[in-house]
């Protein structure tokens, strides 16, 4: 943690996708005890991607987003924010199982979503997980 706080003096700034608000409230309250500030918090992948895309770019240093989210948007959130933004994803899974959470096409984009993730993280978000 120390290292993290010298590289991230002001803490890691990070932006939340997610539309469950009780998640989003744990996520928040978590994150603020380790120093890393929610600064900017979106419902679907599509706004979050609009954010960091336009003119009034927010100082994020992560994404932390809801899988779920990026398969009802249709397109690889993770690969277009970090390919032009250079800002790691890391996705967050809900406790349950892949198989359960879609079915058809869906499943097949949320395996694909899943294999070429870089970070995953269970729902909901704990300290200890984070640290």
């Amino acid at each position: 943690m120390e290292d993290m706080l010298s590289f991230f003096p002001s803490g890691l700034h990070v932006m939340l996708v997610d539309d469950d608000t009780k998640n989003t409230r744990t996520a928040t309250k978590t994150l603020s005890m380790l120093h890393c500030p929610v600064v900017s918090t979106h419902t679907t992948a599509c706004a979050g991607l609009r954010t960091l895309s336009g003119d009034n770019m927010l100082d994020v240093q992560t994404v932390l987003c809801d899988v779920s989210k990026v398969v009802s948007s249709g397109f690889d959130f993770r690969r277009v924010n970090e390919t032009e933004h250079q800002i790691p994803v890391i996705y967050l899974l809900s406790t349950t199982e892949p198989e359960q959470m879609v079915a058809g096409e869906d499943a097949e984009f949320l395996n694909h979503l899943l294999l070429k993730a870089t970070y995953i993280v269970r729902k909901p978000l704990d300290r200890a997980t984070i640290a």
